[in-house]
C-alpha cells in the first residue's frame, strides 16, 4: 500500500503542529548538548504532561533528562504512583527468578530506584532515546479498555469518549514527535489530531506519518524489525497470566537523523557528557548501565541455547537470531506506564488484542 501521495490529504484534514527543536548548527553535534548536573525537562516527549503537582503543591517537571542516559519520571499521586513503583521494584528485584518476567525485561526501561527531590518523588529510569541524534517517538496507549476496576462511572464515560475507535483497534496514538530531515524541524502531533483518527484512517493518516511513508525519506525500512519485536511481545502476552496492564503504552523510537545523501545512518558516533565517542548502536538498549542491560537482554535477543523454548506450559517461545538482532537495533519498542497494573491469573486479552491489531496495521503498510 502506497501512502506517499497522502500528505496533502492529511494536511487538509487536520493541522499538524510543528516546532523547531535542537535546530541549526547543533545538527552535527549529536544529542549530547550541555545538560545541567541536576538535569533539565525532557525535550522530546511524545505525550503526557510537561509538569505535574509535587508533594508540596508546587509544580515540578513531569520528566527530567539527567543527561547521563537516565531520566526522572514524576510519581503520580497514590495509589497510581505506588502501583507503578511496586511494579518496577518487583520486576527489577535481583531475587526475582520468574522466567516470564525475565523475558519481559528487555521491553522495559531499566529501573534504578526512587528519588525524592525538589518537593517531588521520581522514578529513575533509563532514557529510551539516549544516544539518538534526532529522536523520533510515538506513544501508543494499548487496550480496548483504558480504565481500571476502581474507575468511577464518570471516569469510564470520559475514557470511552476520548477515542471510541479503541474498541475496534485495541490501541490509540496519544502523540508523536517526528524529525523532518529536510526542514530540520520536528512535527509534534498531539491528541487534538490523533483523537480524530478512525479505524479507516489510523494507518494512512496516523501510523504512516511516524514512518514518513507519506513523503520523502521514508522509514519503511523500520517496519520489518519492528514487527519482529512486536511478535515477540505478542507471544509474551499470549502466555503470561500474572498482570493486567490497563492504560499502559508502547513507546516506539528511532533516530531520525539522516546523512546529506538522504540515506539512514544508524552507526553515527555521538559523544557522552565526558566527550567520549561511542557508537549509537547502543541506543537500542535503554541507556544507563549498558553492559548490565545488554546482559539482561541476551536471553531474548540471542544466545538461544540459554533460553528454554517453553515456559513450562508446553507453549513454545520463539527467539531472535543474531542476524535478526542486527536489524532490530534500528528501532526501539518498550512497554511503559504502569500506574494501572494489577495482579491477574488470566491472559491479558485487552492488550493482546491491541498488539495483534497493531501488527495487522503495520503489515498492511509494507508494500
Amino acid at each position: 500500500m502506497d501512502f506517499r501521495n497522502n500528505s496533502a490529504n492529511v494536511s487538509a484534514q487536520f493541522a499538524i503542529q510543528k516546532s523547531a527543536i535542537n535546530n541549526g548548527n547543533e545538527k552535527e553535534k549529536g544529542t549530547s548538548s550541555e545538560i545541567p548536573s541536576d538535569g533539565e525537562p525532557l525535550k522530546v516527549q511524545a505525550s503526557g504532561h510537561k509538569a505535574v503537582q509535587g508533594n508540596l503543591g508546587n509544580q515540578i517537571p513531569a520528566v527530567i533528562d539527567l543527561g547521563d542516559g537516565f531520566i526522572l519520571k514524576a510519581l503520580q499521586k497514590p495509589p497510581r504512583g505506588e502501583r507503578e513503583l511496586n511494579f518496577y521494584q518487583h520486576v527489577s528485584d535481583e531475587a526475582c527468578v520468574d522466567s516470564d518476567l525475565q523475558m519481559l525485561k528487555p521491553f522495559l526501561p531499566h529501573f534504578s530506584g526512587k528519588i525524592d527531590r525538589d518537593g517531588g518523588s521520581y522514578l529513575k529510569l533509563s532514557n529510551l532515546i539516549h544516544g539518538y541524534r534526532r529522536p523520533c517517538v510515538m506513544d501508543l496507549k494499548m487496550g480496548c479498555i483504558t480504565y481500571d476496576c476502581n474507575a468511577t462511572q464518570e471516569k469510564i464515560l470520559s475514557e470511552l469518549k476520548k477515542f471510541p475507535p479503541a474498541k475496534q483497534l485495541g490501541f490509540q496514538i496519544t502523540g508523536m514527535m517526528i524529525y523532518d530531515p529536510v526542514k530540520e524541524t520536528y512535527e509534534e502531533i498531539k491528541k487534538d489530531y490523533t483523537r480524530k483518527l478512525t479505524e479507516e484512517t489510523i494507518v494512512p493518516n496516523g501510523l504512516s506519518l511516524f514512518f514518513r511513508l507519506h513523503g520523502e525519506h521514508s522509514r519503511g525500512d523500520l517496519l520489518p524489525p519492528l514487527l519482529v519485536k512486536l511478535r515477540m511481545l505478542e507471544q509474551w502476552f499470549s502466555i503470561q497470566k500474572k498482570f493486567s496492564f490497563i492504560a499502559s503504552s508502547l513507546l516506539i523510537t528511532y533516530d531520525g537523523y539522516q546523512q546529506l545523501n538522504g540515506r539512514p545512518d544508524h552507526k553515527l558516533p555521538y559523544r557522552s557528557e565526558k566527550g567520549q565517542e561511542n557508537s549509537s548502536e547502543y541506543s537500542c538498549i535503554s541507556g544507563g548501565n549498558r553492559e548490565k542491560q545488554a546482559a539482561e537482554s541476551v536471553p531474548l535477543w540471542g544466545k538461544c541455547e540459554e533460553l528454554s523454548k517453553s515456559n513450562g506450559t508446553g507453549r513454545s517461545i520463539s527467539v531472535i537470531s543474531h542476524g535478526e538482532q542486527n536489524s532490530t537495533d534500528k528501532i526501539g519498542l518498550h512497554l511503559i506506564d504502569f500506574a494501572h497494573v494489577f495482579p491477574s491469573d488470566n491472559i491479558d486479552h485487552n492488550v493482546l488484542f491491541g498488539i495483534r491489531k497493531l501488527i495487522s496495521c503495520l503489515q498492511s503498510m509494507i508494500s
